[in-house]
């Protein structure tokens, strides 16, 4: 396929119909076409999707939840669009990996579902990127793992983050080696992408699918948020102790009874966080 950009100018309609699509809350408005075009199209020719608050390209890239693109290409008469959600930094894959933590069984469930009904154009994948020379080079990426997005289940997301640990894991070993500052391999993740026939219909359907995901992903807390959280259940639940023996009285041993069953003292209800100063 010939990926020569038909029209720059294309992509302020492609932006002010993604407008419509995402909203205010969701898409930065542009006050100028120019703006779209200056600062938000790279110079690779592709199209970046920023946020309300972001104010360059930079922000967009390196923010910790994915990022929605879209890029245009083709030939007359057989123009093509492709919008991808994608994670392209090591802060943002390392987010999107703890969907794998117990924590977030039910943002994990949801999202899979979601995943499933996706139609058969949309494809999920993991990439090295690769830098050999400098942070700042114009990247090569290296596809390493590619799946159909709706037949994606428990293990074959399990799959995915093996091989996004590979590559970390490899980048790493090559920066240390070759004695670079920069890592050199990175994983990127390509939550979902599809290609298609440009057609405005077809487009807003698809971009609203693809922000329906790129919702969900971003409901994936950091693992900071995550630990801070589970402290927070571990510290309030509801712990029985008897100040007698004195003892924390298992949760199989409390079968109702307001005494405990061996010293007869009277069990006292708190909180965990509570429990250093009982016992």
């Amino acid at each position: 396929m010939v990926t020569k950009i038909l029209n720059i100018e294309d992509y302020v309609k492609i932006y002010n119909i993604a407008y419509e699509v995402m909203g205010a809350d969701l898409l930065k408005k542009m006050t100028h076409d120019d703006e779209i075009i200056e600062e938000w199209v790279s110079n690779e020719n592709w199209l970046m999707l920023p946020l309300p608050n972001e104010k360059s390209m930079n922000d967009a890239k390196n923010r910790l939840d994915p990022n929605i693109y879209i890029t245009l290409n083709g030939e007359a008469g057989k123009e093509f669009v492709g919008i991808g959600l994608t994670c392209n930094t090591i802060e943002s894959v390392q987010k999107m990996q703890n969907i794998l933590d117990s924590y977030h069984i039910i943002e994990k469930n949801l999202l899979l579902s979601t995943l499933a009904e996706l139609d058969d154009l949309f494809k999920t994948s993991v990439s090295s990127k690769i830098k050999e020379n400098h942070f700042l080079q114009r990247p090569i990426y290296s596809e390493q793992f590619s799946i159909q997005t709706n037949t994606i289940d428990e293990n074959s997301i399990k799959e995915m983050f093996r091989n996004v640990a590979e590559i970390r894991e490899r980048g790493l070993k090559r920066m240390e080696l070759e004695g670079k500052s920069h890592p050199i391999e990175t994983p990127v993740i390509d939550l979902v992408y599809c290609e298609f026939a440009s057609d405005e219909v077809v487009f807003r359907n698809k971009l609203q699918q693809v922000v329906q995901i790129f919702e969900l992903s971003s409901n994936i807390k950091k693992s900071a948020e995550i630990k801070k959280d589970k402290k927070k259940l571990i510290d309030s639940k509801i712990v029985s102790v008897c100040r007698g023996c004195p003892r924390l009285i298992p949760d199989e041993e409390c079968d109702g009874s307001r005494f405990c069953k061996k010293c007869g003292s009277l069990i006292k209800k708190i909180k965990n966080k509570d429990l250093n100063n009982i016992l």
